[in-house]
């Protein structure tokens, strides 16, 4: 009871930067555990952990208005968070942090904060995780990779339904999260998260994969081997794949490179000097890394 007294004691700005480095430190245990076991689609998983934060910070709120604005902050703070981190990746979980909390938002203002709204939320953020990854592809491989899917979904006529019902199985599992919240306590759910955040408090992890280790990633590759495979199925000449490989790969290195590198951090400071509404943002994030850094 004192703790909430505490909380509602404190400022916009405040709860704001307590729940985005709550959110961050949780995310970054979920994250290390879903790396150290190779678990496939982590992305996924943290889609839902984002949700399943947003949602319990809706109670907070007193209006859809209220909660939209609060959606999109502390989204945005601990995307921002991604870019001022000195080590990881810093462009794509930027990138799907902030698209993720854009698109919850967008259920709250359709349906309210209530539980219609947060299931919306719910359900439209997690279709992110699935477009993300295939953006990305499309830069690397351009057009031929929207021939390709439909080349290998006429020889697979089954594939794409099958794509279109498990991305309709996450939403409704996504979309479920506030249910099930409404039968855990609030209590025991916060004792959970300050154990969970509390274990990342003192870890500094110094093992961090390289730009050329993400061009081994078993995704990664095996979008290749099916590129590759698409190329030589259509007839192009050795030297013409060997070409189009290259291509892909020179520009996979700068999208991997970029993600990681510390302009990032520079270009959010830029923008921060530059419009007033992101300057508030980019000051409530270094708010938020400074009492990360300082957990003991």
């Amino acid at each position: 009871m004192a703790e909430s007294t505490a909380y509602e004691c404190m400022s916009s700005d405040q709860q704001i930067v307590e729940k985005a480095v709550k959110l961050s430190l949780v995310e970054v245990v979920i994250g290390s555990a879903v790396h150290a076991i190779h678990l496939p689609f982590g992305g996924h998983i943290l889609s839902l952990n984002q949700g399943f934060f947003l949602t319990r910070y809706l109670a907070d709120s007193n209006s859809r208005f209220s909660a939209a604005k609060m959606v999109m902050e502390v989204s945005s703070v601990t995307s921002v968070m991604k870019a001022l981190s000195p080590i990881g990746k810093k462009l794509g979980p930027m990138i799907s942090i902030s698209m993720q909390g854009f698109l919850y938002m967008l259920g709250v203002l359709f349906l309210g904060a209530g539980l219609a709204g947060s299931m919306l939320g719910m359900a439209l953020m997690s279709v992110w995780a699935f477009i993300q990854p295939l953006v990305t592809y499309f830069v690397i491989y351009g057009s031929d990779l929207a021939s390709a899917i439909a080349y290998f979904s006429k020889k697979q006529e089954g594939i794409l339904e099958i794509i279109y019902w498990v991305i309709a199985a996450k939403a409704i599992l996504a979309a479920s999260v506030p249910l099930m919240l409404r039968f855990i306590s609030s209590e025991r759910i916060e004792r959970i998260e300050n154990k969970i955040a509390a274990m990342s408090a003192p870890k500094r992890d110094k093992k961090q994969r390289g730009v050329m280790a993400e061009l081994f990633r078993p995704g990664f590759v095996l979008s290749l081997v099916l590129m590759i495979s698409f190329f030589y199925i259509s007839g192009d000449e050795a030297i013409v794949i060997l070409w189009k490989c290259l291509r892909a790969l020179a520009i996979a290195f700068v999208i991997f490179f970029l993600a990681r590198n510390s302009y990032v951090h520079k270009f959010a400071g830029y923008l921060a000097s530059k419009n007033k509404a992101f300057r508030r943002i980019y000051e409530l994030s270094q708010n938020a890394i400074s009492q990360i850094s300082n957990l003991k």
